[in-house]
């Protein structure tokens, strides 16, 4: 048995805390609930976003970059390597190496993959 003013343990049967002085609850009333876990601390999020750009001169560009927000606002946690090609062809298997390159940089520094996600494949969403 717990004191419930305390927390410390006292003597079963006993009518009063030997630590404290508070009166003890009887045997019908069950041990005082556990203490408050410690609050969280701050945490911040972020969701990777695809940027294209599209120029019937210079091709196509391709990049992922993550907006965050956290306790001081939003800010901008990073972009993946730029891709770009003059033709269309194979692009899918580059861009889905340049995506998971960016996830894994961001996991190494800190930040942990969430399980939901946008509406578009590559918007993973993050939390630190």
């Amino acid at each position: 048995m717990f004191c419930s003013n305390c927390g410390k343990e006292a003597a079963d049967g006993g009518r009063f805390c030997a630590h404290c002085g508070s009166p003890l609850l009887g045997a019908g009333q069950g041990s005082p609930p556990p203490p408050p876990l410690p609050a969280a601390g701050p945490t911040e999020y972020c969701q990777i976003e695809q940027r294209r750009d599209e120029n019937p001169f210079l091709g196509l560009t391709i990049y992922f970059y993550a907006d965050a927000l956290g306790t001081k606002g939003k800010y901008y946690a990073g972009e993946s390597k730029r891709m770009k090609k003059f033709l269309y062809l194979g692009i899918d298997k580059e861009v889905e190496r340049i995506h998971r390159e960016f996830v894994n940089r961001l996991v190494s520094e800190g930040w942990l993959p969430q399980p939901d996600r946008g509406a578009e494949w590559w918007q993973v969403r993050l939390r630190k």
